[in-house]
């Protein structure tokens, strides 16, 4: 089936709301995890060089479920305002570029 089928066009919509529904919930999940994790986490020395990695990393994983939670918001904002479409559309797609390639560059800097 192709996009232009009717049939296929119909469950569209659909598909694109399940995936922000699903995407959504699960960096919310992840933003909880890092909290609980957070305020469940032994103190440490902060000057350590496995402290400062961890921080790194959690505000890496923090970043990137904010973004992505931005970045579907985006999608699904240019579904429900049709007049704003493009603009939406756009941001979407800035959004994409910066939570998928500027954290893969990060983590090779992360040391």
């Amino acid at each position: 089936m192709y996009l232009v089928d009717p049939i296929c066009a119909g469950y569209v919509d659909e598909f694109i709301i399940t995936g922000i529904i699903v995407n959504t919930t699960l960096a919310l999940a992840s933003i909880v995890l890092i909290v609980i994790g957070i305020l469940n986490a032994t103190r440490v020395n902060a000057n350590s060089f496995i402290a400062k990695v961890e921080k790194r990393m959690v505000l890496y994983t923090l970043v990137s479920s904010i973004l992505i939670i931005a970045w579907f918001g985006s999608i699904y904002l240019s579904f429900q305002i049709p007049s704003m479409f493009e603009f939406f559309d756009n941001l979407s797609v800035f959004l994409f570029l910066i939570q998928h390639y500027p954290p893969m560059v990060v983590l090779v800097m992360v040391k």
